[in-house]
């Protein structure tokens, strides 16, 4: 008898298994969501395509919910809205997909959509993985200065093992897609992320997240190519702008010729750690202003507008040139602000990446031995 139900046990299942592989093969798929009330009712919803414009599927919802049908002959990453608010990320593919509406709003029922789904569940977490991970380095880092260092680089490297975990094997398909667009890439390293565009297939580097991303590591690579070219030892590169007045001004009206010194500040008007430098770069300018040294503002990524107002509520009395486009970042590798570089009087670069007292210090020390080879 054992065996007899064995028997029928494992028919009934293969009967199930060629039934979902029939409908896998013919590409057929019904896709259904409940919208929580009969607020939408009658309104017309339409399966969107993450990458393209026109909708694969439309459905009417009908006493609060929704329900679609139809072929698809690839996985394909899709959204479908609702109302405000009322929407859900899923993957189209092969198969009965339920469509969650409301908590994590994504899709279950298909092979794509349950690794999604166990994915989000790790999204949702996250938040206190992150905080966990933040207290423990306060417990245990007793270097207070270096700790956030430490944390920020825990917590990307935890992003970025999630990332992967759900990657592999999913370089050039729908769920690949959908992790393009998730918190754990949105909150990786640059470095790590190219490494990931790097392994994408012809289908995902088509995308537009994968083209946006592999622009931004292209201008990273060649950020740090200027920059490579522009450390210590270095000659200066020349750059025009703006003055305060209006006028055309260069960086080499300032650098080089045996001018002495020149301290070069990149800043703009939104960035807070620019603004906080600015009593260092004045007590160095008050010190050894007219003794050999010129501090120099490039004021950079912002409007025209802004730059004689920041110059102005900042007190900055040094000379100022306003780079309406950034051309002074790219030449010398300028991907963050602020960013201060220290040109010797042969136009050379003496020291990049100066802060705050340790800039003091260092330009103080230097001066005073300038002054002592007079």
């Amino acid at each position: 008898m054992m065996g007899i139900e064995r028997y029928v046990f494992a028919a009934a299942l293969a009967m199930v298994y060629a039934s979902g592989q029939a409908q896998v093969a013919s590409g057929a798929y019904a896709v259904t969501g409940s919208v929580g009330s009969h607020e939408f009712d009658g309104k017309t919803v339409y399966i969107d395509p993450y990458n393209g414009r026109t909708p694969l599927d439309s459905a009417v919802v009908t006493d609060g919910r929704v329900v679609f049908s139809g072929q698809t002959d690839v996985a394909r990453y899709c959204r479908v809205d609702v109302g405000d608010d009322v929407y859900a990320n899923f993957i189209l593919e092969p198969g009965n997909i339920v469509i969650d509406f409301d908590s994590l709003r994504c899709g279950r029922g298909t092979a794509l959509n349950d690794m999604a789904f166990q994915m989000e569940l790790e999204d949702e977490a996250k938040d206190s993985v992150v905080r966990k991970i933040w207290n423990d380095v306060e417990a245990t880092v007793a270097d207070e200065a270096g700790r956030e260092n430490v944390a920020v680089r825990r917590v990307k490297d935890y992003y970025h093992k999630i990332f992967r975990k759900y990657f592999a094997g999913h370089e050039d398909d729908a769920l690949g897609h959908l992790l393009l667009n998730s918190g754990f890439w949105a909150n990786m390293r640059l470095g790590d992320k190219a490494a990931v565009l790097a392994e994408l297939g012809p289908r995902l580097r088509s995308t537009s997240v994968a083209r946006r991303e592999i622009r931004k590591v292209e201008e990273r690579n060649r950020m740090l190519a200027a920059r490579g070219q522009t450390g210590p030892g270095a000659m200066f590169k020349d750059v025009e702008g703006k003055g305060l007045d209006g006028r055309p001004v260069a960086l080499g009206d300032y650098v080089g010729c045996g001018r002495g010194y020149v301290l070069l500040d990149f800043w703009a008007s939104w960035c807070g750690p620019c603004n906080a430098e600015m009593p260092y770069l004045s007590r160095l300018h008050r010190e050894f202003g007219g003794k050999g040294l010129t501090v120099v503002g490039m004021f950079v990524a912002d409007t025209e507008e802004n730059f004689t107002k920041a110059v102005r509520d900042e007190g900055v009395v040094w000379p100022q040139i306003y780079d309406s486009g950034n051309a002074a970042r790219g030449l010398y590798g300028v991907a963050g602000i602020p960013e201060i570089i220290l040109f010797g009087p042969d136009g050379r670069i003496v020291e990049r990446g100066l802060r705050g007292e340790t800039m003091v210090t260092k330009v103080t020390e230097i001066m005073n031995k300038h002054k002592k080879g007079l």
